[in-house]
């Protein structure tokens, strides 16, 4: 494994892979990458409210009240 964009190797323990940035963890074909975009289908009560420090895409519907 292999750290890609917006993660890092644990300094402390080689076989732990860290985020160092705020995002949406994505695996990929090496590793894990932090993506500073979380994509979402549909907010509703499934899904709950939305806290995320970045940019949101949202590609279906934002319920009532959410």
């Amino acid at each position: 494994m292999e750290p890609g964009t917006g993660t890092s190797l644990h300094p402390k323990d080689q076989h732990k892979l860290i985020a160092t940035v705020s995002g949406q963890p994505v695996e990929n074909r090496s590793g894990m990458q932090v993506d500073d975009m979380l994509q979402i289908k549909d907010v509703d009560v499934r899904y709950g409210h939305v806290n995320f420090k970045g940019s949101v895409l949202i590609t279906g519907d934002v319920h009532e009240g959410m």
